[in-house]
């Protein structure tokens, strides 16, 4: 090609790159196309196509692309960039992140591509190495207020809440009106107990996205443990009126019917969770436990508890067998605390309930942990770990609790109490 010709290229891609720069795809994409008309090999042009694929959602278009690109030079830490983006946006996360990996081994000081391995290492549930390139994004560029939102994120799943408060605030002070960074800040809080703090962080999310699901959701979950119920309530239905497939939200809002002694429409907002996702384990549980009405509204109804939660058990062993161990993550969650007050010995009933739960609770934890110690050495004492939400004065403190740990042999256990 000659220089008149290599110009004339030149001029071209530089007015397709500004047309991209602007928003204006379709004209940049024409211009790209023409690009490659004349010249076929030109990597530049092949890498924006590919990136105009990504935005447009064609991932499949785009991996091919800048494939393409990278094949005429793939010393270029961009393509190996966006070409993980185009592989995330696809689904390929392992894929992707090895595409980051690439362009990090060509420019170790390439911010978006450490972010964006965090967020496919987030994707993979890898939250410690997340964290770790989280951190290095944010230390390379101080101002990604996304970086930093994220990188809370993960310190949250690893435990580390101070930490995770310092990134939310981090990122706030960056973008105040950032609408995730508030609502996860207050799920932090929200974990500390600190409910108050935490319903401020919701109502600041919505404040600048009132349309946030999640944010109305998890207002009414801390309303609903302060026992705010019927705000709550609106709350949650405030969410499902903004996203009516949301499994989570019509789960919680069952939970705050059942505790209001709405057991019918508990029930059918559970139910609704489940044809969604199916799946939705604190739903299944929800929906055994709805039968034992808070509130009788008669004496029939107040006798006939015991058999609906029979009834109930029985479904709820079946789909655990289908389903071992999954049960597992939901246990604790709720409890057949009121069956004690309806008419009747509740013994066997509850006996039956717990050793399913037990042994539910069992499987996911050392799924989710692998292979348990052993055997603890001879003479040693068996460690006993108690967790309780009535740590107070409370009737299953009062009665049940103190007097275990007050007269427990302590030369045969080792207790931990949790509340």
């Amino acid at each position: 090609m000659g220089q008149q010709g290599s110009a004339g290229i030149a001029q071209l891609f530089a007015l397709a790159l500004q047309h991209h720069q602007a928003g204006r795809l379709n004209e940049a994409e024409k211009l790209y196309w023409q690009v490659l008309r004349t010249d076929s090999h030109h990597a530049d042009a092949l890498h924006f196509l590919g990136v105009i694929a990504h935005q447009n959602q064609r991932h499949d278009v785009a991996i091919d692309l800048i494939g393409q690109a990278i094949g005429q030079n793939g010393k270029v830490p961009a393509f190996h960039t966006n070409l993980g983006n185009a592989l995330k946006g696809s689904g390929r996360l392992e894929d992707a992140a090895a595409a980051y990996r690439r362009a990090l081994a060509l420019k170790a000081d390439h911010a978006p591509a450490h972010y964006n391995l965090g967020v496919v290492l987030d994707a993979l549930g890898r939250a410690d190495e997340a964290a770790a390139a989280y951190a290095r994004a944010v230390a390379l560029n101080p101002q990604h207020a996304e970086a930093h939102n994220n990188l809370g994120n993960a310190l949250q799943a690893q435990g580390q809440l101070e930490q995770a408060l310092a990134s939310y605030r981090r990122a706030l002070s960056i973008k105040p009106n950032f609408a995730e960074a508030h609502a996860n800040l207050g799920n932090v809080y929200r974990s500390q107990g600190r409910l108050e703090d935490a319903r401020s962080c919701y109502r600041n999310a919505l404040q600048h996205k009132p349309d946030y699901a999640e944010a109305h959701h998890n207002l009414g979950i801390a309303l609903m443990d302060q026992g705010k119920l019927t705000d709550a309530e609106a709350s949650l239905r405030r969410a499902l009126a903004l996203r009516a497939n949301y499994a989570e939200g019509h789960c919680s809002l069952g939970n705050a019917l059942k505790e209001q002694g709405k057991s019918e429409e508990a029930l059918g907002a559970y139910q609704c969770a489940l044809a969604i996702d199916p799946d939705c384990v604190e739903a299944r549980l929800g929906l055994s436990l709805a039968v034992i009405p808070i509130f009788a509204s008669s004496d029939t109804d107040s006798a006939g508890a015991a058999s609906r939660f029979a009834r109930s058990l029985d479904e709820l062993s079946a789909w655990t067998q289908a389903h071992p161990g999954k049960l597992g993550k939901a246990v604790g969650s709720q409890q057949p605390f009121y069956l004690a007050y309806r008419p009747g010995d509740a013994t066997a009933l509850l006996a039956r309930y717990g050793d399913l739960v037990c042994a539910e609770a069992c499987s996911y934890w050392q799924s989710q942990l692998g292979a348990l110690a052993g055997e603890p050495p001879q003479g040693a004492r068996t460690r006993l770990l108690i967790l309780s939400g009535q740590v107070r004065h409370h009737p299953v403190w009062d009665v049940v609790l103190r007097g275990m740990i007050a007269h427990i042999d302590r030369a045969r256990f080792e207790v931990l109490l949790y509340h």
